[in-house]
């Protein structure tokens, strides 16, 4: 008989999972660094092990698991709106398995935001238009002549972003109606 090693050492722990966030894609992209194994290597069919959860500590989320043969997973069934949090391990050739990976997260939103209480104040020298939104976002107004509108605000892309919205229109003619949204 030839010698025989014993391999009881887990691969390396995989890099923290990123993927683009805020997003809304439903079904997002995992990429992190890949784990190594110097002794058997890492298994051949499913060396990640990934698991997603609306709670950082994970608990709960037993059925949201899934494999991964790359250091890149992509989501197969939809995510639901709200902050989402995801880790993996890696297996070895002989089922050694690393300690879970740091977390990483990814906010989701498909819906548009809902405005509401919106409100002008007409000056001889602009006018100040407000409204709230249901979810922190950032503010753009169309206006014009008619509701065809033709001008728009540039985009306040507020960090961090508000519910509560303000865009003064300025250069106005007096005692001409606008069209805004």
């Amino acid at each position: 008989l030839g010698p025989f090693y014993v391999d009881t050492t887990a691969p390396s722990v995989p890099g923290t999972p990123s993927t683009t966030t805020p997003t809304s894609d439903s079904t997002p992209t995992w990429s992190f660094t890949a784990s190594t194994d110097a002794s058997s290597g890492l298994h051949a069919t499913t060396p990640y092990s990934v698991q997603w959860c609306t709670d950082s500590g994970f608990t709960g989320c037993a059925a949201n698991t899934g494999t991964a043969t790359t250091n890149s997973f992509t989501h197969s069934t939809a995510l639901s709106d709200g902050t989402w949090y995801f880790k993996m391990k890696a297996k070895d050739a002989v089922l050694n398995e690393s300690n879970y990976s740091s977390n990483g997260s990814v906010l989701i939103d498909t819906a548009a935001p809902t405005v509401s209480s919106v409100a002008s104040s007409p000056t001889s020298s602009g006018a100040p238009i407000t409204w709230t939104t249901d979810e922190s976002s950032s503010s753009k107004l169309d206006y014009g002549l008619t509701n065809s509108y033709g001008n728009s605000t540039n985009e306040t892309d507020t960090s961090p972003r508000v519910t509560s919205h303000s865009v003064a229109l300025t250069g106005l003619v007096a005692c001409t109606t606008y069209h805004y949204r």
